[in-house]
């Protein structure tokens, strides 16, 4: 983690959430505060020290470090300096990434409204109680027992009695019977004789509660169970008296109930009735309208709270997918300056290598020219035979010196790789130890395009190289050919693998180098000619190794088609 992506973090934050009271904190694994900003102290947040642990600062997190999630959030928490916030955490692979910023215009948004769910919640709670014993009694027994002018039994009947209040229950016909005992004051309606005699009423019978009840039956077959009322009315009884009524509206537990109370409304009280319920009316509309309001402004800054949170995270996600991208850019950097390097120094080899053979072959030459005139003259001579012997072997040498430095120009033809295969099988047959076996698998006669002589090369030394790393404990030599598709183009897979000790993996960058070796009469030169060889003829050679397994070289070569024949 730099002060570089810190910048970028506070930059973010400051754009991201403006004048907005927040705080960020950039910490590792374990939760110690590397980097920090924003306005800690409108948040009354102390500065942190270097080694500052961040539940220290912010005790909500107590127990929550390390984190297993990519992400958390959190709502409404109350820090001991009484601030209220909402916080987020975001996970990077060595850090943590921590946001808080004050929620307290959020919250006091939302308390009312938690209050009066919480008032609402105590009130249907005591109603539920109140009408736990619906379920003993049922409509039919309801006007069985209001025919005989009884109540109903249980503690409902006891308490609509009490409370002097009538109560109608609707069947499934959407007809009204009376469900208990009616009280005193329904003998002074027009409607009595028709109550008491439990024959099933209609809403228009009932000129003051038609509305009401037609609005009762909408939201019921709507599936609605919320109890509401009908508010305040005065109506006449049949001898001219002004009385005061108030109905409600309730279903529970598939019983669908109206509850009607009365009051005597006197004449110095009907003016204040009627303007108390114009207050009421007036008053219900108002906050009727202040809590579509406070809803509409708490919607929207939800709304906005996750929107800049998105956009936080978009932004995170992006500037992680920048980061990964120059790390990656780093890497190729480093390995292009790396196989650069290389080039340079097998060229400068190869360049050095080159002059130094040609001069050598220059003297070679007149070695074994004199050398073999000296013994056509004196006849047999075994001196002279080991010079000749010698001086052959060192012209051997600076062929392969010319073959690395890429200045012995031969002409490519088709060659038949199999067959070459089978040439250097044989030759390595009759020379392998008597602990060293050899398989070889070859399917395949397609042709490639090289230098036969230089393709026996390059197969007789890693041959020679395989059979060398087992000559200890002896081991198997397998050579196998077959053809590949790669690239939607046919190649020729060539495998040579032995069953020795293996490559150190130290040693692994340095087997194609010039002039390395691990064998004591060894020169170096072996696989830096056969690389030279494999890419002169359009391949490229692999290598596989596990120490105690043994080691796989893999050469792979196009196929060349005889039907191009005309165009060398």
């Amino acid at each position: 983690m730099t002060t570089g992506y810190a910048r970028i973090l506070d930059t973010l934050c400051r754009k991201t959430f403006k004048d907005s009271a927040i705080a960020w904190f950039i910490t590792d694994l374990q939760g110690t505060i590397r980097y920090w900003g924003g306005s800690l102290s409108r948040l009354n947040l102390p500065e942190p020290g270097s080694d500052t642990q961040i539940c220290d600062l912010l005790v909500f997190l107590e127990g929550m470090i390390p984190v297993a999630d990519d992400e958390l959030e959190f709502s409404f928490i109350e820090l001991p300096s009484g601030v209220c916030v909402d916080a987020c955490i975001y996970r990077q692979e060595s850090s943590l990434d921590i946001i808080i910023w004050d929620s307290s215009r959020k919250q006091s948004h939302l308390r009312p409204t938690l209050q009066v769910v919480n008032e609402m919640s105590l009130l249907i709670e005591k109603k539920e109680k109140l009408l736990a014993d619906l379920d003993a009694v049922s409509v039919s027994d309801t006007k069985t027992d209001m025919k005989n002018g009884q109540a109903p039994p249980g503690f409902l009947g006891e308490f609509f009695a009490a409370l002097n209040v009538a109560v109608l229950e609707m069947d499934d016909q959407g007809r009204f019977f009376l469900f208990s005992q009616p009280p005193p004051w329904l003998d002074s309606l027009p409607q009595a004789e028709r109550l008491r005699s439990g024959s099933p009423l209609e809403e228009d019978c009932f000129s003051f509660l038609g509305n009401f009840i037609q609005e009762a039956k909408t939201r019921w077959d709507q599936g609605q169970k919320q109890t509401f009322g009908s508010g305040l009315w005065i109506e006449e009884d049949h001898r001219g008296e002004e009385l005061l009524f108030e109905a409600s509206a309730l279903a529970v537990q598939g019983r669908r109930l109206l509850i009607i109370s009365k009051d005597a409304c006197l004449p110095d009280e009907k003016q204040a009735i009627i303007q108390k319920g114009r207050d009421l009316a007036l008053h219900y509309d108002n906050e009727r309208k202040s809590g579509r309001q406070l809803r509409s402004l708490n919607d929207i800054l939800e709304i906005r709270v996750r929107e800049r949170t998105r956009e936080l995270e978009s932004v995170n996600q992006q500037l992680s997918i920048e980061l990964r991208e120059r790390k990656r850019a780093e890497t190729e950097r480093t390995q292009a300056l790396e196989q650069l390097r290389q080039s340079q120094k097998m060229e400068a080899i190869g360049t050095l290598a080159g002059g130094v053979a040609h001069d050598f072959n220059n003297i070679l030459s007149g070695i074994i020219g004199y050398t073999e005139l000296s013994i056509v003259e004196s006849g047999e001579n075994e001196k002279l035979d080991k010079i000749l012997g010698a001086a052959y072997r060192a012209r051997n040498l600076v062929q392969q010196i010319l073959t690395f430095s890429h200045q012995d120009a031969r002409e490519r033809e088709p060659v038949m790789l199999s067959r070459v295969v089978n040439e250097v099988v044989g030759l390595a047959m009759a020379s392998l130890p008597a602990d060293v076996g050899i398989d070889s698998d070859l399917n395949s006669n397609a042709y490639i395009l090289a230098d036969s002589t230089q393709i026996h090369q390059v197969v007789m030394n890693l041959c020679t190289n395989a059979w060398q790393a087992m000559a200890e404990n002896g081991g198997m030599l397998s050579v196998g050919l077959q053809e590949r598709e790669l690239d939607e183009k046919r190649h020729l897979l060539l495998t040579i693998k032995d069953t020795g000790p293996g490559i150190p993996a130290d040693l692994m960058d340095r087997i194609f180098d010039p002039y390395f070796t691990t064998k004591e009469e060894g020169n170096g030169l072996g696989l830096s000619v056969v690389q030279g060889i494999v890419r002169k003829s359009d391949g490229y050679i692999e290598v596989d190794t596990a120490q105690g397994k043994g080691t796989e070289f893999r050469v792979i070569f196009p196929v060349w088609d005889l039907r191009n024949q005309s165009k060398l």
